[in-house]
């Protein structure tokens, strides 16, 4: 078992999000988060990946207990709704900003692989305030590529992609579950991935 989440309990204001919750994930795995508006998606990932805190919860992280999500911090790569990218940067800052944050030092020539995958061959040296939302996303979601991580927390992913870029990402996706790695997301979107070990958790029973 890759991650397990157990006594997972959780509110927002007066209102029960998570009571005595658990989850299981191994590698090789998709795991959806469904539910409606409120229901706690994002707050979960933020669990997950250590930005939200409950007293209660026990992790285990490779079948090991431990005492919280930094514990294993530098095994994931979280992404949420916002790019998350410094507007002030170029393009090629920000990945190299990433790669820093990832512990990892890729080459230059990786940095310009990727971005020609998503169509930004050329953008190296472009601000990324001077990019377009669907641009933004793509820079960000290039942090996958490079990281060499074992879980990504992926929350609404395919916002602002065009069709292009919702394949490129689905096929990201399904490959990095095929060489053992494990992905958590929340998405609106109906995307069909060829990974078989992909579930859909619904939240909002509460």
């Amino acid at each position: 078992m890759l991650l397990s989440l157990q006594n997972l309990s959780c509110s927002r204001g007066e209102r029960p999000l998570f009571r005595d919750f658990s989850l299981a994930l191994d590698a090789g795995e998709i795991l959806q988060i469904a539910g409606p508006n409120g229901s706690g998606k994002t707050t979960l990932l933020r669990v997950i990946c250590g930005l939200f805190e409950c007293e209660s919860l026990r992790l285990h992280w490779q079948g090991q207990a431990v005492p919280s999500a930094l514990a294993y911090a530098d095994e994931l790569v979280y992404i949420g709704h916002r790019a998350a990218l410094r507007s002030q940067l170029s393009v090629a800052e920000n990945l190299a900003w990433f790669t820093v944050l990832d512990g990892v030092q890729p080459q230059t020539s990786d940095i310009t692989r990727v971005l020609d995958k998503l169509c930004l061959a050329g953008y190296e040296n472009e601000l990324v305030s001077n990019l377009s939302a669907g641009q933004k996303r793509r820079v960000a979601l290039s942090r996958l590529e490079l990281s060499g991580v074992r879980l990504w927390l992926l929350d609404e992913p395919f916002n602002a992609l065009d069709a292009a870029g919702v394949e490129l990402l689905r096929e990201w996706i399904d490959n990095f579950v095929e060489g053992g790695g494990a992905v958590v997301l929340t998405t609106h979107q109906q995307v069909t991935f060829r990974c078989p070990r992909y579930r859909v958790l619904q939240l909002g029973g509460l």
